[in-house]
Protein backbone atom coordinates (compact mmCIF):
# COMPACT_ATOMS: atom_id res chain seq x y z
CA UNK A 1 0.00 0.00 0.00
CA UNK A 2 2.81 2.41 0.84
CA UNK A 3 4.49 1.80 -2.55
CA UNK A 4 1.20 2.33 -4.35
CA UNK A 5 0.57 5.64 -2.57
CA UNK A 6 4.14 6.74 -3.30
CA UNK A 7 3.66 6.06 -7.00
CA UNK A 8 0.42 8.05 -7.00
CA UNK A 9 2.12 10.99 -5.39
CA UNK A 10 5.22 10.95 -7.59
CA UNK A 11 3.11 10.79 -10.76
CA UNK A 12 1.05 13.79 -9.66
CA UNK A 13 4.11 15.69 -8.52
CA UNK A 14 5.89 15.04 -11.82
CA UNK A 15 2.91 16.28 -13.84
CA UNK A 16 2.56 19.33 -11.61
CA UNK A 17 6.21 20.25 -12.24
CA UNK A 18 6.52 19.28 -15.89
CA UNK A 19 3.03 19.89 -17.23
CA UNK A 20 1.25 17.60 -19.66
CA UNK A 21 3.33 14.43 -20.18
CA UNK A 22 3.11 11.24 -22.18
CA UNK A 23 2.92 7.68 -20.90
CA UNK A 24 6.60 7.20 -21.78
CA UNK A 25 7.72 10.32 -19.93
CA UNK A 26 5.82 9.28 -16.80
CA UNK A 27 7.27 5.77 -17.05
CA UNK A 28 10.84 7.10 -17.29
CA UNK A 29 10.29 9.34 -14.26
CA UNK A 30 9.09 6.39 -12.17
CA UNK A 31 12.11 4.36 -13.29
CA UNK A 32 14.38 7.23 -12.28
CA UNK A 33 12.76 7.21 -8.83
CA UNK A 34 13.12 3.40 -8.68
CA UNK A 35 9.32 3.09 -8.65
CA UNK A 36 8.88 1.57 -12.10
CA UNK A 37 6.54 -1.29 -13.01
CA UNK A 38 7.64 -4.69 -14.31
CA UNK A 39 5.66 -4.07 -17.53
CA UNK A 40 3.55 -1.39 -19.20
CA UNK A 41 0.29 -2.96 -18.04
CA UNK A 42 0.97 -1.95 -14.45
CA UNK A 43 1.47 1.74 -15.25
CA UNK A 44 -1.44 1.71 -17.72
CA UNK A 45 -3.76 0.39 -15.01
CA UNK A 46 -2.44 2.96 -12.52
CA UNK A 47 -3.00 5.91 -14.88
CA UNK A 48 -6.49 4.71 -15.80
CA UNK A 49 -7.37 4.45 -12.10
CA UNK A 50 -6.13 7.99 -11.43
CA UNK A 51 -8.19 9.25 -14.38
CA UNK A 52 -11.30 7.44 -13.11
CA UNK A 53 -10.82 8.98 -9.66
CA UNK A 54 -10.52 12.48 -11.17
CA UNK A 55 -6.89 12.86 -10.12
CA UNK A 56 -5.62 13.05 -13.72
CA UNK A 57 -7.08 14.00 -17.07
CA UNK A 58 -6.15 12.12 -20.26
CA UNK A 59 -5.96 14.42 -23.27
CA UNK A 60 -6.00 12.82 -26.76
CA UNK A 61 -3.46 14.30 -29.15
CA UNK A 62 -0.96 13.20 -31.80
CA UNK A 63 1.37 11.40 -31.84
CA UNK A 64 0.62 10.35 -28.24
CA UNK A 65 -2.01 11.30 -25.67
CA UNK A 66 -0.83 13.21 -22.62
CA UNK A 67 -1.84 13.23 -18.97
CA UNK A 68 -2.57 16.35 -16.95
CA UNK A 69 -2.82 16.55 -13.16
CA UNK A 70 -6.03 17.97 -11.70
CA UNK A 71 -4.68 20.32 -9.06
CA UNK A 72 -6.06 20.53 -5.52
CA UNK A 73 -4.95 22.05 -2.19
CA UNK A 74 -3.78 18.68 -0.86
CA UNK A 75 -1.32 18.25 -3.73
CA UNK A 76 -0.07 21.83 -3.44
CA UNK A 77 0.64 21.45 0.28
CA UNK A 78 2.36 18.10 -0.20
CA UNK A 79 4.68 19.46 -2.88
CA UNK A 80 5.46 22.62 -0.89
CA UNK A 81 6.44 20.51 2.12
CA UNK A 82 8.57 18.31 -0.11
CA UNK A 83 10.51 21.27 -1.42
CA UNK A 84 11.10 22.68 2.05
CA UNK A 85 12.64 19.37 3.13
CA UNK A 86 14.72 19.04 -0.01
CA UNK A 87 16.56 22.34 0.40
CA UNK A 88 18.50 21.57 3.63
CA UNK A 89 18.31 17.78 3.78
CA UNK A 90 19.34 16.76 0.27
CA UNK A 91 22.96 17.67 1.04
CA UNK A 92 23.48 17.75 4.81
CA UNK A 93 27.27 17.37 4.46
CA UNK A 94 27.51 20.96 3.24
CA UNK A 95 24.80 22.31 5.52
CA UNK A 96 26.72 24.81 7.63
CA UNK A 97 23.92 25.72 10.06
CA UNK A 98 25.16 25.24 13.61
CA UNK A 99 28.86 25.71 12.96
CA UNK A 100 28.81 28.84 15.10
CA UNK A 101 28.33 26.57 18.10
CA UNK A 102 31.72 24.89 17.84
CA UNK A 103 34.52 25.71 20.27
CA UNK A 104 38.25 25.14 19.70
CA UNK A 105 38.47 24.12 23.37
CA UNK A 106 36.07 21.19 22.92
CA UNK A 107 36.80 17.74 21.53
CA UNK A 108 35.83 16.85 17.97
CA UNK A 109 33.01 14.59 19.21
CA UNK A 110 31.64 17.29 21.51
CA UNK A 111 31.56 19.85 18.69
CA UNK A 112 30.01 17.34 16.29
CA UNK A 113 27.25 16.62 18.81
CA UNK A 114 26.42 20.31 19.13
CA UNK A 115 26.42 20.86 15.37
CA UNK A 116 24.13 17.93 14.55
CA UNK A 117 21.69 18.64 17.39
CA UNK A 118 21.53 22.28 16.34
CA UNK A 119 21.08 21.47 12.65
CA UNK A 120 18.28 18.98 12.98
CA UNK A 121 16.67 20.67 15.97
CA UNK A 122 16.53 23.91 14.00
CA UNK A 123 15.17 22.06 10.98
CA UNK A 124 12.27 20.57 12.94
CA UNK A 125 11.51 23.96 14.51
CA UNK A 126 11.66 25.67 11.11
CA UNK A 127 9.33 23.02 9.69
CA UNK A 128 6.73 23.66 12.39
CA UNK A 129 6.97 27.43 11.89
CA UNK A 130 6.79 27.29 8.09
CA UNK A 131 3.90 24.81 8.06
CA UNK A 132 1.73 27.34 9.90
CA UNK A 133 3.00 30.31 7.93
CA UNK A 134 2.40 28.60 4.59
CA UNK A 135 -1.07 27.48 5.71
CA UNK A 136 -2.14 31.03 6.61
CA UNK A 137 -0.69 32.30 3.33
CA UNK A 138 -2.23 29.66 1.04
CA UNK A 139 -5.33 28.43 2.88
CA UNK A 140 -6.32 31.59 4.77
CA UNK A 141 -7.01 29.61 7.92
CA UNK A 142 -9.16 26.97 6.19
CA UNK A 143 -8.70 23.18 6.28
CA UNK A 144 -6.22 22.90 9.17
CA UNK A 145 -5.57 19.26 8.17
CA UNK A 146 -3.44 20.69 5.35
CA UNK A 147 -0.80 21.59 7.95
CA UNK A 148 -0.24 17.90 8.66
CA UNK A 149 0.02 17.18 4.94
CA UNK A 150 2.77 19.80 4.64
CA UNK A 151 4.62 18.40 7.66
CA UNK A 152 4.28 14.79 6.49
CA UNK A 153 6.39 15.72 3.46
CA UNK A 154 8.82 18.15 5.11
CA UNK A 155 9.59 15.77 7.99
CA UNK A 156 9.66 12.58 5.94
CA UNK A 157 13.33 11.87 6.66
CA UNK A 158 13.12 8.48 4.96
CA UNK A 159 13.28 10.29 1.61
CA UNK A 160 16.76 11.55 2.46
CA UNK A 161 18.02 8.65 4.56
CA UNK A 162 20.90 7.84 2.21
CA UNK A 163 22.23 11.41 2.16
CA UNK A 164 21.72 11.89 5.89
CA UNK A 165 23.43 8.63 6.82
CA UNK A 166 26.34 9.26 4.43
CA UNK A 167 26.83 12.76 5.83
CA UNK A 168 26.71 11.48 9.41
CA UNK A 169 29.20 8.68 8.71
CA UNK A 170 31.54 11.12 6.96
CA UNK A 171 31.54 13.44 9.95
CA UNK A 172 31.74 10.66 12.54
CA UNK A 173 34.82 9.05 10.98
CA UNK A 174 36.33 12.20 9.40
CA UNK A 175 35.88 10.72 5.91
CA UNK A 176 38.03 7.69 6.76
CA UNK A 177 35.32 4.99 6.69
CA UNK A 178 32.56 4.51 4.14
CA UNK A 179 29.37 2.47 4.10
CA UNK A 180 30.87 -0.40 2.10
CA UNK A 181 33.74 -0.76 4.62
CA UNK A 182 31.66 -0.55 7.81
CA UNK A 183 31.83 -4.22 8.69
CA UNK A 184 35.60 -4.51 8.45
CA UNK A 185 35.98 -1.36 10.56
CA UNK A 186 33.46 -2.35 13.23
CA UNK A 187 35.80 -1.79 16.21
CA UNK A 188 36.78 1.69 15.03
CA UNK A 189 33.20 2.75 14.36
CA UNK A 190 31.96 1.41 17.70
CA UNK A 191 34.69 3.39 19.47
CA UNK A 192 33.59 6.53 17.61
CA UNK A 193 29.96 5.86 18.54
CA UNK A 194 30.83 5.48 22.23
CA UNK A 195 32.86 8.70 22.17
CA UNK A 196 29.94 10.52 20.58
CA UNK A 197 27.49 9.09 23.11
CA UNK A 198 29.72 10.31 25.92
CA UNK A 199 29.54 13.85 24.53
CA UNK A 200 25.77 13.57 24.07
CA UNK A 201 25.37 12.50 27.68
CA UNK A 202 27.57 15.34 28.95
CA UNK A 203 25.90 18.05 26.89
CA UNK A 204 22.29 16.89 27.07
CA UNK A 205 21.98 14.64 30.14
CA UNK A 206 18.18 14.81 30.46
CA UNK A 207 17.54 14.20 26.77
CA UNK A 208 20.09 11.39 26.74
CA UNK A 209 18.43 9.66 29.67
CA UNK A 210 14.94 9.97 28.20
CA UNK A 211 15.88 8.89 24.68
CA UNK A 212 19.11 6.89 24.38
CA UNK A 213 19.25 5.37 27.88
CA UNK A 214 15.56 4.41 28.00
CA UNK A 215 15.60 3.05 24.46
CA UNK A 216 18.65 0.87 25.00
CA UNK A 217 17.42 -0.44 28.35
CA UNK A 218 14.07 -1.33 26.81
CA UNK A 219 15.56 -3.43 24.04
CA UNK A 220 18.35 -4.97 26.11
CA UNK A 221 16.14 -5.96 29.05
CA UNK A 222 13.47 -7.53 26.87
CA UNK A 223 15.29 -9.24 24.01
CA UNK A 224 12.02 -10.74 22.76
CA UNK A 225 10.33 -7.35 22.35
CA UNK A 226 11.19 -6.96 18.63
CA UNK A 227 9.61 -10.35 17.93
CA UNK A 228 6.52 -9.41 19.92
CA UNK A 229 6.10 -6.11 18.10
CA UNK A 230 6.67 -7.70 14.69
CA UNK A 231 3.34 -9.50 15.16
CA UNK A 232 1.42 -6.27 15.75
CA UNK A 233 -0.63 -5.30 12.69
CA UNK A 234 0.17 -1.62 13.14
CA UNK A 235 3.84 -2.37 12.50
CA UNK A 236 3.28 -4.86 9.71
CA UNK A 237 1.47 -2.41 7.46
CA UNK A 238 4.60 -0.26 7.19
CA UNK A 239 6.80 -3.04 5.85
CA UNK A 240 4.48 -4.43 3.19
Amino acid sequence: MYLDDTRDYQIKKFLDYNGDSTFGEISRELERKKLGYANTKGLSKKLNTLVQHNKLKKIPQKPYPVYRVIKNPELSFSIAGDEFGFIPLSNPVNWSLGDDKISPKDSYERNLTKIIVNRFGFYVLASLVESLDYWFFKAKGRKPELIKLWLSRALDLSKYQDEIFTGFLNHLTKDSIFEDTLQENEKIVKKKINELKKSMKELYPNSYRKMIHNYENLWIQDSKLPDKLSEVSGYQKFIK
